[in-house]
Protein backbone atom coordinates (compact mmCIF):
# COMPACT_ATOMS: atom_id res chain seq x y z
CA UNK A 1 0.00 0.00 0.00
CA UNK A 2 1.43 3.18 -1.07
CA UNK A 3 2.52 5.84 1.62
CA UNK A 4 0.07 8.94 1.76
CA UNK A 5 0.92 12.16 0.78
CA UNK A 6 2.59 13.98 3.88
CA UNK A 7 0.49 17.27 2.74
CA UNK A 8 -3.21 18.06 2.69
CA UNK A 9 -4.26 21.27 1.26
CA UNK A 10 -7.64 22.81 1.27
CA UNK A 11 -9.20 25.46 -0.74
CA UNK A 12 -12.33 27.62 0.45
CA UNK A 13 -13.69 30.28 -2.38
CA UNK A 14 -15.58 32.96 -0.42
CA UNK A 15 -17.54 35.61 -2.20
CA UNK A 16 -14.92 38.40 -1.03
CA UNK A 17 -11.58 36.27 -0.54
CA UNK A 18 -10.22 32.79 -1.58
CA UNK A 19 -8.17 31.32 1.21
CA UNK A 20 -5.81 27.89 0.64
CA UNK A 21 -4.25 25.84 3.50
CA UNK A 22 -1.51 23.46 3.35
CA UNK A 23 -1.13 21.08 6.30
CA UNK A 24 1.65 18.48 6.78
CA UNK A 25 0.96 15.20 8.50
CA UNK A 26 3.42 14.86 11.70
CA UNK A 27 5.02 11.95 13.27
CA UNK A 28 1.83 12.86 16.19
CA UNK A 29 -0.67 11.89 13.11
CA UNK A 30 -1.49 15.38 13.49
CA UNK A 31 -1.80 18.07 11.05
CA UNK A 32 0.40 21.02 10.73
CA UNK A 33 -0.37 24.07 8.76
CA UNK A 34 3.04 25.19 6.78
CA UNK A 35 1.27 27.23 4.30
CA UNK A 36 -1.26 29.98 3.90
CA UNK A 37 -2.54 32.27 1.16
CA UNK A 38 -5.76 34.50 0.24
CA UNK A 39 -6.62 36.43 -2.44
CA UNK A 40 -9.46 38.87 -2.82
CA UNK A 41 -12.31 37.27 -4.85
CA UNK A 42 -14.11 39.55 -7.15
CA UNK A 43 -15.50 36.68 -8.83
CA UNK A 44 -17.83 35.27 -6.50
CA UNK A 45 -21.28 36.11 -5.10
CA UNK A 46 -22.93 34.34 -2.28
CA UNK A 47 -21.24 31.09 -2.61
CA UNK A 48 -21.48 31.00 -6.13
CA UNK A 49 -19.10 31.78 -9.21
CA UNK A 50 -20.06 34.99 -11.01
CA UNK A 51 -16.94 35.42 -13.22
CA UNK A 52 -14.86 31.80 -13.67
CA UNK A 53 -11.60 34.04 -14.90
CA UNK A 54 -11.78 36.12 -12.02
CA UNK A 55 -11.97 33.41 -9.85
CA UNK A 56 -9.06 31.32 -11.26
CA UNK A 57 -7.02 34.53 -11.37
CA UNK A 58 -7.60 34.90 -7.28
CA UNK A 59 -6.97 30.90 -6.88
CA UNK A 60 -3.83 31.02 -8.62
CA UNK A 61 -2.98 33.87 -6.15
CA UNK A 62 -3.58 32.22 -3.06
CA UNK A 63 -2.34 29.05 -4.43
CA UNK A 64 1.05 30.59 -4.95
CA UNK A 65 1.02 32.37 -1.88
CA UNK A 66 0.53 28.79 0.09
CA UNK A 67 2.84 26.83 -1.97
CA UNK A 68 5.66 29.58 -0.97
CA UNK A 69 5.61 29.72 2.24
CA UNK A 70 5.12 25.75 2.37
CA UNK A 71 8.07 25.30 0.19
CA UNK A 72 5.96 22.74 -2.18
CA UNK A 73 3.76 22.87 -5.15
CA UNK A 74 0.16 21.09 -4.66
CA UNK A 75 -1.93 19.39 -7.34
CA UNK A 76 -4.64 18.42 -5.37
CA UNK A 77 -7.16 20.27 -2.72
CA UNK A 78 -10.32 19.19 -0.74
CA UNK A 79 -12.81 21.99 -1.81
CA UNK A 80 -15.19 23.73 0.41
CA UNK A 81 -18.80 23.87 -1.19
CA UNK A 82 -21.24 26.42 0.10
CA UNK A 83 -23.88 28.30 -0.86
CA UNK A 84 -27.50 28.39 -0.67
CA UNK A 85 -28.15 25.99 -2.93
CA UNK A 86 -27.04 22.94 -0.58
CA UNK A 87 -29.09 20.65 0.79
CA UNK A 88 -28.70 17.25 2.78
CA UNK A 89 -31.16 14.08 3.49
CA UNK A 90 -31.04 10.80 5.20
CA UNK A 91 -31.02 7.72 3.18
CA UNK A 92 -30.70 4.10 3.72
CA UNK A 93 -28.67 1.02 1.25
CA UNK A 94 -29.73 -2.23 2.10
CA UNK A 95 -27.78 -5.59 0.19
CA UNK A 96 -27.37 -9.03 0.76
CA UNK A 97 -24.21 -10.09 1.46
CA UNK A 98 -22.20 -11.91 -1.22
CA UNK A 99 -20.20 -14.30 0.22
CA UNK A 100 -21.47 -18.10 0.96
CA UNK A 101 -19.64 -18.06 4.71
CA UNK A 102 -21.58 -15.11 5.16
CA UNK A 103 -18.91 -12.79 6.34
CA UNK A 104 -19.44 -9.03 5.59
CA UNK A 105 -16.37 -8.21 3.06
CA UNK A 106 -15.33 -4.66 1.34
CA UNK A 107 -16.99 -5.60 -1.59
CA UNK A 108 -20.72 -5.49 0.20
CA UNK A 109 -19.41 -2.46 1.99
CA UNK A 110 -18.76 -1.20 -1.02
CA UNK A 111 -22.21 -1.70 -2.48
CA UNK A 112 -24.49 -1.27 0.50
CA UNK A 113 -23.31 2.07 -0.01
CA UNK A 114 -23.73 2.50 -3.30
CA UNK A 115 -27.53 1.78 -3.04
CA UNK A 116 -27.80 3.94 -0.09
CA UNK A 117 -26.38 7.00 -2.50
CA UNK A 118 -29.08 5.49 -5.21
CA UNK A 119 -31.43 7.56 -3.62
CA UNK A 120 -33.77 9.70 -5.48
CA UNK A 121 -32.55 13.53 -5.26
CA UNK A 122 -33.34 15.79 -8.71
CA UNK A 123 -31.23 15.47 -11.77
CA UNK A 124 -30.28 19.29 -11.13
CA UNK A 125 -28.32 17.92 -7.58
CA UNK A 126 -25.64 15.66 -7.52
CA UNK A 127 -23.99 14.11 -4.23
CA UNK A 128 -21.06 15.68 -2.63
CA UNK A 129 -20.76 14.06 0.41
CA UNK A 130 -22.11 10.95 2.53
CA UNK A 131 -22.19 10.63 5.39
CA UNK A 132 -22.51 7.26 7.15
CA UNK A 133 -24.24 7.27 10.89
CA UNK A 134 -24.12 3.16 11.38
CA UNK A 135 -24.35 0.40 9.86
CA UNK A 136 -26.84 -2.58 10.39
CA UNK A 137 -26.20 -5.89 10.33
CA UNK A 138 -29.19 -8.21 10.40
CA UNK A 139 -31.19 -5.63 12.40
CA UNK A 140 -28.38 -5.37 14.77
CA UNK A 141 -28.40 -1.39 15.09
CA UNK A 142 -25.22 0.84 15.84
CA UNK A 143 -22.54 -0.70 14.07
CA UNK A 144 -19.77 1.70 13.03
CA UNK A 145 -17.46 -1.03 11.37
CA UNK A 146 -19.08 -4.32 9.94
CA UNK A 147 -16.39 -5.44 8.26
CA UNK A 148 -15.36 -9.51 8.91
CA UNK A 149 -18.77 -9.89 11.35
CA UNK A 150 -21.00 -12.44 10.14
CA UNK A 151 -24.46 -12.03 8.37
CA UNK A 152 -27.23 -11.94 5.71
CA UNK A 153 -28.24 -8.93 5.08
CA UNK A 154 -26.09 -5.48 5.29
CA UNK A 155 -28.05 -1.80 5.79
CA UNK A 156 -26.65 1.16 6.11
CA UNK A 157 -28.06 4.75 7.42
CA UNK A 158 -26.29 7.51 5.54
CA UNK A 159 -26.65 11.23 5.14
CA UNK A 160 -26.21 13.20 1.94
CA UNK A 161 -25.23 16.31 1.40
CA UNK A 162 -26.15 17.95 -2.12
CA UNK A 163 -25.41 20.59 -4.31
CA UNK A 164 -26.21 22.58 -7.93
CA UNK A 165 -24.96 20.35 -10.57
CA UNK A 166 -24.10 23.01 -12.83
CA UNK A 167 -22.85 25.68 -9.43
CA UNK A 168 -20.36 22.55 -8.73
CA UNK A 169 -19.45 22.00 -11.69
CA UNK A 170 -18.59 25.65 -12.67
CA UNK A 171 -16.27 25.69 -9.24
CA UNK A 172 -14.57 22.50 -10.08
CA UNK A 173 -13.91 24.28 -13.48
CA UNK A 174 -12.20 26.76 -11.95
CA UNK A 175 -9.91 25.01 -9.38
CA UNK A 176 -8.97 23.07 -12.35
CA UNK A 177 -8.12 25.60 -13.95
CA UNK A 178 -6.06 27.27 -11.57
CA UNK A 179 -3.52 24.06 -11.55
CA UNK A 180 -5.73 22.11 -8.76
Amino acid sequence: MPKPDPYIAAVDVGSSKIGVLIGQRTEEGSLEVVGKGSAANRGSRKGNVVNVESTVEALKQAVDQAEVMAGVEISRAYVGVAGSDIRSVNSRGMVSVARNDREIGRSDIARVLEAAQSAAIPSDREILHAIVREFIVDEQEGIAEPLGMQGSRLEVAVHLVTGNRTRTKTLLTCINRAGI
